[in-house]
């Protein structure tokens, strides 16, 4: 799976608290807003995804989310033929295989970092 810091690829984390062990993770959605296209994509996503050249591809999609825990990071397999896709991905969201990351403990803050911005390394990350 490739992945880039872009505005429409990999910009984003959701930093969240596992509920038992207290621990934090992060979970990366990278793949955020693929180009519309009536073919390959036709699912509108906003005004975000205008003027996107990220193309679809259903195999990658399928590794878009990716989890960092314990100083590890994978790339989870939501395909629809994988057990995580039937356990992580709710109703609505298969197209887009986006795991939430309450599936892991509770949400923190997001972790956005724009890369395109004409600022210093770490003026260019922001959370909310």
């Amino acid at each position: 799976m490739c992945a880039n810091c872009l505005r429409f690829d990999l910009f984003h984390g959701h930093l969240f608290c596992t509920r038992d062990s207290q621990q934090l993770g992060l979970l990366f959605h990278a793949k955020e807003y693929p180009a519309f296209s009536k073919d390959t994509f036709p699912i509108n996503l906003g005004y975000c995804q205008q003027k996107s050249k990220l193309m679809y591809e259903e195999r990658a999609m399928d590794f878009r989310n990716m989890l960092w825990f314990q100083g590890r990071l994978c790339c989870l397999d939501v395909g629809p033929d994988s057990t995580l896709h039937h356990d992580l991905i709710m109703d609505g969201l298969q197209d887009v295989r986006t795991v939430l990351e309450s599936d892991f403990g509770e949400s923190v803050i997001d972790v956005n970092y724009f890369a395109s911005l004409p600022f210093l390394p770490q003026q260019k990350l922001f959370l909310c």
